[in-house]
């Protein structure tokens, strides 16, 4: 048999030749992390082994070859979580939060009415009170006790809205509600247990601005509450069932009242006058700024009353200033103070005749008072920087020829405000007292006792300024809350020009604008033998009048209540509209 037909016989498939193979995709190097060899493999030499080289033993000549990379796909991202957001709307979620929102509509409704349309007087008190009521009910039991120190607060914050029941003085109110508006946040923080600080120290001053800024990062928080508790059945059923009610008798009071009217003309006028003292545009606006204030006075409490208390902040507050530039920057600062001071001893406190230059030993006396004002303010704020930025010893003292030079710096205010007081005073002796002059006077006295707390601070670190500074500024505040400021400036002009022999000039414009505080001693000026004077007192006091007929109850002081005593004894009659306008100088629209 023929070998070559033994192909024949072999399988069509087998004596088919095979495709010819694919060379193998070239796949571009990929970098590959690098991966930690297992425990136990030891790397071998690079290339040759050297001569000699014995292999320890289990040593397994073979590379190491790392793990593919798993290729995964990407993780998801979490969407932002605001800070303390688990805690808030945990919060929020509470019956007692629910409760809150209610209560925080009816105080934004009251805000809205009683102090921005109704005025300062009476009404800051009533809404204080009411406002500390909510505040206490909700974080009553809030982990711990209220702290003694956020307590005691509560007192000059109290006495300070009482003030507003005292004097309706302008100037004061404003100074009071700056001071408020400071005090209160820093209560309502230490309270809550939001620091741990002490309620006068540095350290609490970044958890007050927290407290003030968290709640516009969550005012969703109060409409969250909302839809929470509309989602508890007993809640939402409770108040559908009590608003449907409220909506199905809203026809029938119309009903019955348009009935009653037609049947009793006495029950139809008294509707009358009540609907006729209704502002319906009043009440959208009471409606829509009550609303955004509850919106935001909601979110503060919950957020207060929801975040965790932070760790105290053990920071060094120091600065990091050298010494050196500072106390060269200080000297030439004094040079120019000591020259001024010298000027003030040689000229302004020695009996002189005649000064350089033909000046006026009354003239120069009585000028410059307000220039020395921004003096003290701006030395003031130099004292104040240099403690906070220059960088401090170990015992916490600045460097020696720092505080001297700050001392000296000090010790030349002192100076420069006994020569502010002395010009002051000789310039009321031949003027009136006015508002301005007065407040003035009062700046640099408590900015004289601030910078007291400074030259302690210096020469000892412990000492505790920044609440000297506020104990200062509560106190100045409570007295010109206590003074009646109007009724004081009144009182002195009046005097004056009774001491002088009724010779000395009496500026009526200035007892015109201090308001109805100064209606009773206005009204001594009646009585002075020169007609003009008496003309004047008696257009001042009808202008008093009208300004008093413009205040509502909830702008009402008690010098209010004397002033329409006085008016009645003597007869005194409101000017008109025309008169009011033309005798106060004022442009008043239409629509007043």
């Amino acid at each position: 048999m023929n070998p070559e037909n033994n192909e024949i016989n072999q399988p069509r498939e087998a004596t088919q030749s095979a495709p010819p193979a694919q060379p193998p995709v070239q796949t571009p190097p990929r970098k590959v992390p690098p991966q930690t060899p297992p425990s136990g493999w030891q790397q071998p030499p690079q290339g040759k082994p050297p001569f000699g080289w014995i292999p320890p033993q289990g040593y397994q000549a073979q590379q190491y070859t790392p793990p593919a990379p798993q290729y995964a796909a990407p993780a998801y991202q979490l969407p932002h979580k605001r800070v303390d957001s688990d805690d808030v709307l945990a919060q929020a979620k509470t019956p007692r939060s629910f409760v809150v929102i209610l209560l925080a509509w009816i105080f934004g409704l009251m805000f809205s009415n009683f102090i921005i349309q109704g005025g300062l007087g009476l009404s800051v008190p009533i809404v204080n009170i009411v406002f500390y009521g909510i505040a206490l009910w909700y974080f009553r039991g809030k982990k711990s006790a209220f702290s003694m120190s956020s307590l005691l607060l509560l007192i000059p914050i109290f006495l300070l809205s009482f003030g507003f029941l005292v004097s309706d003085s302008g100037m004061t109110q404003m100074i009071t509600t700056l001071v408020l508006i400071v005090l209160i946040p820093l209560q309502l923080t230490k309270m809550s247990g939001c620091s741990l600080a002490d309620i006068f120290s540095p350290r609490i001053i970044p958890d007050v601005f927290v407290s003030i800024l968290k709640p516009f990062n969550f005012l969703d928080a109060p409409f969250k509450a909302i839809r929470i508790s509309r989602d508890d059945k007993k809640t939402s059923n409770h108040i559908s069932k009590a608003l449907i009610g409220v909506v199905c008798a809203i026809p029938f009071m119309i009903i019955f009242i348009w009935l009653f009217s037609g049947a009793d003309a006495v029950f139809s006028e008294i509707l009358s006058r009540i609907f006729e003292d209704i502002d319906i545009w009043s009440i959208v606006r009471d409606l829509i700024l009550g609303t955004a204030i509850a919106i935001f006075v909601a979110a503060w409490f919950i957020t207060l009353r929801g975040r965790r208390t932070p760790k105290l902040n053990e920071s060094n507050f120091g600065g990091k200033t050298d010494g050196t530039a500072i106390a060269a920057f200080l000297f030439i600062i004094n040079i120019i103070q000591l020259a001024f001071v010298a000027v003030q001893f040689a000229y302004l406190f020695s009996p002189r005749d005649s000064l350089p230059g033909g000046i006026l030993v009354a003239e120069y006396a009585r000028s410059g008072f307000f220039q020395l004002v921004w003096v003290v303010v701006i030395s003031a704020l130099l004292i104040t920087t240099v403690i906070i930025i220059a960088r401090k010893k170990e015992n916490g003292r600045l460097p020696l020829p720092v505080s001297i030079s700050v001392t000296i710096l000090i010790l030349c205010s002192y100076v420069i405000f006994a020569s502010g007081i002395y010009r002051m005073m000789m310039y009321i002796g031949k003027h009136d007292l006015t508002v301005k002059r007065v407040f003035s006077t009062w700046l640099m006295i408590l900015l004289a006792l601030c910078i007291t707390g400074a030259i302690i601070k210096l020469w000892i670190p412990k000492f505790k300024s920044l609440a000297w500074v506020c104990g200062c500024v509560i106190a100045m505040t409570l007295l010109i809350n206590i003074v009646n400021i109007n009724g004081v400036i009144a009182k002195y002009n009046v005097d004056q020009y009774f001491e002088s022999g009724y010779t000395r000039e009496i500026y009526m414009e200035v007892l015109r604008d201090l308001g109805p505080a100064a209606s009773k001693d206005t009204a001594r000026l009646l009585e002075v033998p020169d007609g003009e004077v008496r003309e004047n007192a008696q257009k001042t006091l009808r202008y008093h009048y009208s300004d008093l007929q413009e205040k509502t109850w909830k702008s009402y002081c008690l010098t209010d209540f004397a002033a329409q005593k006085i008016f009645d004894d003597k007869e005194i009659e409101p000017f008109g509209y025309v008169d009011y306008c033309d005798f106060g100088r004022r442009r008043i629209s239409q629509e007043r």
